[in-house]
């Protein structure tokens, strides 16, 4: 570093009034000149927040070092911030180096350090807390849960903070957080003949979570149970975890109603409860006194015209039988072929009435039957 003594402001001074002499411009002569120093400022702030060292004229060329010091008695320890120039920071060092090249004013900016504190109870830990963090400083504190923990969330005060276990946050004074791990609960899911059950796994407690159970073909959900007691009859259950648990989802087979009735004029029997798949049989007696069977209906539409009706269940059913009145039913009676024989006992008959046919057959014939609608129906 070179000092500017009086003979070198003399020096300064001749070579001013010579080119005064000589008639010779001062700008025209300097530019015969390179130049040889420049000038290094070193500033700080706040003023009172430390100390710098290293500014001062230095040669083309040479090695700048300048030195920033945080001052221990400025309020809190000092944090020292970097080196800026033209508010831009060039460096965060407090010992800067560089060759000197141009002019050039650097401040030492510095700010309050804070102490980040980290805590943490069972079940994992914890890193990147500390001292001396500057303030405004970015920071990230980390948590690492063990084996059959999950994190549960940064607090400050008792207050959550972050859910993030890498929590970035910018210094801004001084902090005390809290990790908190919460241990995992098992959930056991099971399933009985019947259907399949999904959603267990590990949890933490508190966490809300829904189990599933899928009946089979045939079959329908009982409930869950747990400890053989019947928990809740939803096939999608959904609860908070508080502790293990190990739930089955029971199933039956499914059942349908089958319910039964008649309109006046008759008796219906067959109703009741059937299983998936079961064959039903469900039959339907006029009274006799002047009413013939109509047919089955649901819906209002006839789904069957036997008295007898067979089906298998598969769905609840209601069936209604209808009678309908008449005052005289006609029996016609013939015989095949005409030559075969005689018949007798034809005529009009009262509903509930009893019917005698006889058929007598000619020489060289015999009695086939009584055949109704192509069908034979008695011998």
């Amino acid at each position: 570093m070179l000092k500017m003594n009086r003979a070198y402001k003399g020096f300064l001074a001749l070579i001013l009034a010579v080119t005064l002499a000589l008639g010779i411009a001062p700008s025209a002569l300097a530019s015969s000149f390179s130049r040889q120093s420049y000038m290094i400022v070193a500033t700080k702030y706040p003023n009172n927040a430390g100390t710098v060292t290293g500014e001062g004229l230095y040669r083309a060329g040479q090695t700048v070092t300048v030195t920033a010091e945080p001052s221990v008695d400025w309020g809190f320890f000092g944090g020292f911030d970097g080196w800026y120039e033209n508010g831009e920071r060039v460096t965060t060092d407090k010992s800067y180096s560089f060759t000197a090249t141009g002019d050039r004013i650097l401040q030492a900016r510095f700010s309050f350090i804070h102490d980040i504190i980290l805590m943490h109870g069972e079940g994992g830990t914890v890193s990147g807390g500390g001292s001396s963090y500057s303030e405004n400083a970015s920071l990230t504190v980390r948590a690492v849960p063990n084996d059959g923990y999950v994190f549960g969330g940064w607090y400050e005060n008792g207050i959550k903070a972050s859910d993030n276990a890498n929590y970035t946050f910018v210094v801004m004074g001084s902090r005390t957080l809290e990790a908190r791990f919460v241990q995992n609960q098992r959930i056991t899911v099971n399933s009985a003949r019947g259907g399949s059950a999904a959603g267990g796994g590990s949890f933490h407690s508190g966490e809300r979570i829904t189990v599933n159970a899928v009946p089979d073909s045939g079959y329908q959900f009982d409930g869950w149970y747990a400890n053989g007691q019947r928990v809740s009859t939803s096939a999608s259950y959904s609860f908070e975890v508080t502790a293990a648990i190990t739930l089955e989802a029971r199933f039956s087979t499914r059942s349908y109603q089958i319910s039964v009735t008649s309109g006046t004029g008759g008796t219906v029997s067959g109703g009741g409860t059937f299983t998936q798949n079961q064959q039903v049989s469900v039959s339907a007696t006029s009274s006799g006194s002047g009413y013939i069977f109509d047919g089955w209906y649901e819906g209002g539409a006839r789904v069957s015209s036997s008295q007898n009706y067979s089906f298998t269940a598969t769905a609840n059913r209601n069936l209604e039988a209808r009678f309908t009145a008449v005052e005289s039913i006609s029996i016609l009676t013939t015989a095949q072929p005409w030559q075969g024989g005689t018949v007798t006992g034809g005529g009009s008959y009262k509903p509930g009435d009893t019917v005698t046919l006889r058929a007598i057959p000619n020489d060289y014939y015999l009695f086939d039957g009584w055949w109704e609608s192509g069908q034979r129906v008695s011998t």
